[in-house]
């Protein structure tokens, strides 16, 4: 009886673990969520965001400045290319930033991580799946994920493996 208890208690506190760490609401969970599709930002790799965190970017200033700080593509003269055009007035920017100096290495900062983007109770919510693979290479990269989705002008909750 004594050993039933005990893995009724183990099981009940790793549920309860479970719950806390995935922010209980999720994308797989909620019948009520309006999905919402998104696409990858082009070129987004190029960036070399040295923080960790999360972005919303509603206005081309906010884009621009994102673009100076952390844009790491120069044309022959030793200028910065222009960032990827974006129409601010029909579309946000989502980004997921892992930056953190030199912790990673790989072979790019591509990480492709937003697994689900959704409505739900007058907030969006971002569901950030686990850093993916960033190849073989020995190189130090500054992983993201950049997408654009249709203007929004919820609050913004950023759920699961978030940095």
């Amino acid at each position: 009886m004594k050993n039933i208890i005990s893995v009724l208690i183990i099981s009940s506190s790793l549920l309860l673990n479970w719950g806390c760490k995935n922010n209980v609401v999720s994308s797989n969970n909620n019948t009520d969520s309006l999905f919402i599709a998104f696409k990858d930002v082009e070129n987004y790799g190029i960036f070399q965001v040295i923080v960790n965190g999360t972005k919303v970017v509603n206005t081309e200033s906010e884009w621009l400045n994102l673009w100076k700080l952390y844009w790491n593509n120069f044309d022959g003269n030793g200028n910065k290319t222009p960032p990827p055009q974006i129409d601010f007035d029909s579309k946000t920017v989502i980004g997921v930033f892992w930056g953190d100096e030199c912790t990673y290495s790989g072979c790019q900062n591509e990480s492709p991580s937003i697994k689900s983007i959704f409505i739900y109770s007058d907030t969006l919510y971002v569901d950030v799946g686990e850093l993916v693979d960033l190849g073989f290479c020995d190189a130090c990269v500054k992983p993201l994920h950049l997408v654009e989705i249709d203007k929004q002008i919820l609050p913004v909750k950023f759920i699961g493996y978030v940095p």
